[in-house]
């Protein structure tokens, strides 16, 4: 039997409704933009193959960090290596916000374990801690001894999102950060790992363990 393991997005996620996302918790509209909506598109062409024949399952990393090469994907990287190099750190004016975040080591396993053991045509979040701005740049601080943050509104972001995008369409920049995705930022979403642990033994690296892991090798460069 061969076995495919597709990976999706968190984006794909929803509504929430003020308890934790889980593997039922599907979007069928309503997406915020096109990245969200065609990888809800790809989950239902890969869950149409799922045959005796070809083993497919799909699994939904929420937010990646840690090590890498600092790629436009990369983000949370890039944000902490500006953020270590300036000693300020641009975030959201809503500093208990909750997010969940997810190690890469974490990540690369868990795919890992889907191809071996992964049900077929069954979808598994990868996910981390849910951690607010807040907890985040407290971890942030402790292991850098750095924690200066400027609160940026919503509106003011959207404004930086327009700028850049009408930099992509002059000067073929590629944007930082777009204006349909910043409501994502500005509002709480916890999910949960619970049926990656229960059903493939996914294990979940402490935050504090895996942003200080960070942090080493952004300083290492």
């Amino acid at each position: 039997m061969g076995s495919v393991v597709f990976t999706s997005s968190a984006s794909v996620l929803g509504p929430y409704r003020d308890k934790p996302l889980d593997e039922n918790d599907h979007s069928h509209d309503g997406f915020e933009n096109d990245y969200a909506k065609t990888k809800y598109m790809a989950e239902e062409i890969v869950r149409s193959h799922a045959t005796e024949r070809m083993k497919t399952s799909i699994v939904i990393p929420t937010r990646v960090y840690g090590a890498g090469l600092m790629t436009h994907s990369n983000a949370i990287s890039r944000m902490l290596e500006g953020f270590l190099k300036r000693n300020t750190s641009f975030v959201p004016a809503c500093l208990d916000v909750v997010a969940n975040y997810c190690y890469v080591e974490d990540i690369v396993q868990g795919h890992l374990l889907a191809m071996e053991k992964g049900a077929n045509g069954e979808r598994y979040i990868l996910g981390g801690e849910n951690v607010s701005y807040r907890d985040f740049y407290a971890a942030v601080a402790e292991h850098s001894g750095k924690s200066n943050l400027v609160k940026v509104p919503l509106w003011a972001m959207k404004a930086a999102g327009y700028v850049n995008l009408a930099g992509y369409h002059l000067f073929g920049k590629d944007p930082a950060f777009t204006p349909d995705i910043l409501g994502r930022f500005f509002s709480s979403r916890f999910v949960s790992s619970a049926k990656a642990e229960r059903e493939l033994g996914y294990a979940i690296t402490p935050f504090r363990e895996g942003i200080g892991q960070t942090i080493r090798q952004i300083l290492s460069q």
